[in-house]
């Protein structure tokens, strides 16, 4: 799965929690309260999508989310795996997850993904299922 594209490839991934299709809108998420809230990163994403990536040799990894607390939870799981206990345990997964970066909006995921390339990313929605 080595390509010449891969390395002016960036890959966006997205994807909904009400059946596995990314929808365009984005229904809004309640809580129990009915208050707007976001999904949550999970761990396993972060290992999943890293090990995906260094295994297809993509260069770097955005992962976007607006909700500051989610973000510092994903820092504090690759950081475990970078520099605490888990180094020692799996040196491929701290290669793995030295891939991603974490971001707040897309814009910044979108300008850093151009500063590896050396060009903006091409973008290809793919529609919800009819």
């Amino acid at each position: 799965m080595r390509s010449p594209d891969w390395d002016s490839t960036a890959i966006f991934l997205a994807w909904d929690d009400w059946g596995g299709f990314y929808d365009h809108v984005v229904p809004p998420v309640v809580d129990r309260n009915g208050r707007v809230i976001a999904s949550a990163i999970t761990s396993l994403d972060l290992h999943d999508l890293a090990r995906s990536s260094r295994t297809y040799g993509v260069r770097a990894l955005y992962v976007v989310h607006p909700v500051p607390e989610q973000r510092e939870f994903a820092r504090s799981v690759i950081e475990h795996w970078r520099i605490g206990y888990g180094r020692s345990f799996d040196s491929r997964r701290v290669e793995a997850l030295n891939l991603i970066e974490i971001v707040a909006d897309l814009d910044v995921a979108v300008a850093a993904a151009e500063r590896v390339a050396g060009r903006r990313p091409f973008f290809r929605p793919t529609p919800p299922p009819d």
